[in-house]
């Protein structure tokens, strides 16, 4: 799932609905993630589950990433409207670290998977 999109923003009323679109497909991918991630043991490193757990992941990650892009631009136009020091661009700035937060533990979590799955191709002889 991806959300597909590409957001212009044109005020707020644009980005927060194009927020809430995120935010709903996040939701959904998340929801997806969990039910590939509970048809599989914890500790399966079958390929199959390290794949379609990777594939869910990659996807949460894409959404991840558009989040982020439209938290920059809207970081960016409340920088030119208000300044640096408002109440609005301290909010956005911690969404924006939540966010790349959620990215990385995404990405260190496929990382680990494909350790893992190398060190038992490794320990099997394959």
């Amino acid at each position: 799932m991806s959300f597909g999109g590409k957001v212009e923003l044109t005020g707020e009323t644009e980005y927060r609905r194009a927020l809430s679109e995120i935010n709903q497909a996040l939701r959904e991918q998340k929801s997806e993630l969990q039910s590939v991630s509970s048809a599989y043991d914890k500790d399966d490193n079958s390929a199959k589950a390290v794949k379609d757990r990777t594939k869910e992941l990659n996807q949460y990650i894409d959404v991840q990433k558009e989040k982020l892009k439209l938290l920059q631009d809207r970081y960016k136009e409340v920088s030119k409207e208000e300044g640096d020091n408002s109440q609005e661009l301290s909010k956005l700035r911690t969404e924006m670290n939540n966010t790349k937060t959620s990215i990385n533990q995404a990405s260190n979590e496929i990382k680990k998977m494909s350790d893992n799955s190398h060190g038992l191709k490794d320990a099997l002889g394959k």
